[in-house]
């Protein structure tokens, strides 16, 4: 009995070491994968500007006054280049 009760016990262990190898495995295939879907996710860039959320129905209040800020810099820059003699094109 003590020689089949260590028989079994051997047979289970082996079977604990193969699925943990096989685990491991896995889990190193899946953080290949997750890494290549990133680089793929990373590939799309959103244009979220401040003038399109502006757009939108109810724009928050931080947007509206980075959108106003942006639009007074913006005038800023064409009195500077109209003074030099510069046009955009």
């Amino acid at each position: 009995q003590i020689n089949s009760a260590l028989q079994q016990l051997d047979t289970v262990i082996q079977q604990n070491a193969s699925a943990s190898e096989e685990m491991a495995s896995m889990s190193e295939e899946l953080n290949s994968q997750a890494e290549m879907m990133q680089n793929n996710v990373n590939f799309f860039q959103l244009d979220v500007s401040a003038e399109r959320i502006e757009s939108l129905p109810v724009a928050p209040a931080k947007v509206r006054q980075k959108n106003k800020q942006i639009k007074a810099e913006s005038a800023s820059k064409d009195d500077f280049t109209e003074k030099d003699g510069f046009q955009e094109f």
